[in-house]
């Protein structure tokens, strides 16, 4: 599999360090902050998931409205395992056409709990990451001050951002998919973007919530 190059060229999409396995939240917030930053430097210059149709985030809880009581995630529906996944074939054929992206490009480890891919239209105006994290589980991100508890495709996740980018381009889903495992899709929408202007973070979540669906798909079709 791919490493991200080592030299000063600008990417348009440029993962953040390759990790030996999941670490902290600090860990995480690097690979999306660096993806973020490349999508800027390379430019020269979503409506709220509330529902329930797929490709939206459906809010359970927010993890901060009951300061009394330790936030939990709800049970999974089912396990998805994430074992030995490659991420980039969590997309293909006409999911990728949905999308307007381009093929996957990976990096990482399956094995060693580390692998993601990154998906961007030609343009990059929106680009969508996701990291097979077999050693962490989706609770860990529930320690985030803006964490939300929101169901994906009927998945308990938890909805954020980074702190270091700009919310209204930017969403992350910690999706619970099985027992210590999480599926995290990131969203990223660049500043070339013609809705740029008028992205809010509810619409960002909308679009990481609108791959993620189409992930969780694969992984179903997968288990039968």
């Amino acid at each position: 599999m791919g490493s991200p190059p080592t030299d000063d060229r600008c990417w348009a999409v440029r993962p953040g360090p390759q990790l030996s396995a999941p670490g902290p939240a600090r860990g995480r917030r690097v690979w999306l902050a660096v993806v973020a930053a490349g999508l800027l430097c390379c430019t020269a210059s979503c409506g709220s998931g509330t529902g329930s149709a797929p490709g939206s985030a459906t809010p359970a809880s927010s993890a901060a409205s009951e300061p009394s009581r330790a936030p939990v995630l709800p049970p999974r529906p089912s396990d998805l395992s994430l074992i030995r996944v490659e991420p980039c074939g969590l997309l293909a054929g006409a999911q990728i056409t949905q999308l307007g992206v381009g093929a996957g490009s990976p990096y990482g480890d399956p094995v060693l709990g580390n692998a993601e891919c990154v998906w961007a239209t030609p343009s990059a105006t929106d680009t969508w990451i996701t990291r097979a994290l077999i050693y962490e589980s989706a609770a860990t991100a529930l320690g985030d001050p803006h964490a939300q508890v929101v169901h994906v495709a009927g998945f308990p996740a938890v909805q954020t951002s980074d702190p270091t980018a700009d919310p209204t381009h930017t969403c992350e889903l910690y999706i619970d998919i099985a027992g210590g495992q999480t599926l995290l899709v990131a969203y990223v929408g660049g500043p070339n973007n013609p809705n740029s202007a008028t992205s809010t973070h509810p619409l960002a979540c909308q679009k990481a919530a609108q791959a993620a669906d189409l992930m969780i798909q694969t992984l179903q079709t997968r288990r039968h």
